[in-house]
């Protein structure tokens, strides 16, 4: 079993790793395309070219399932954060041990690799 300081560090690790990997995924720049794709539906002509209109449904629809699977990704080491300083704040040591085991299981395993520019 890992202990709480190997634990820390991966969450640590992972915060690090997540807000590259949020820069390489320019979710920032999704947001102002979504954004401005939301605006284009809203022009009554929009919708007289029915494969255009397809088109830009689908680009939002991946563009915000993107944005939300990483947001569950930040969640989860978040998530992970918390149940950590919950266990360790716990009086009795049964119960930490036991809330580490229950609850980070996959924390060691929790992979994130940021996309690099070549």
């Amino acid at each position: 079993m890992m202990t709480y300081e190997e634990l820390q560090s991966v969450v640590t690790r992972n915060k690090t790793l997540l807000d590259e990997l949020e820069e390489s995924l320019r979710l920032l720049a999704d947001k102002e395309e979504i954004a401005r794709l939301t605006e284009e539906t809203l022009d009554p002509e929009f919708w007289n070219d029915p494969l255009r209109a397809q088109t830009v449904q689908k680009r939002i629809a991946y563009l915000n399932k993107k944005n939300k699977r990483f947001v569950d990704l930040t969640a989860r080491n978040d998530d992970a954060e918390v149940l950590l300083h919950l266990s360790e704040e716990m009086e009795d040591p049964r119960y930490s041990q036991r809330s580490r085991k229950s609850c980070f299981p996959g924390i060691a395993t929790m992979r994130i690799c940021a996309l690099r520019p070549y």
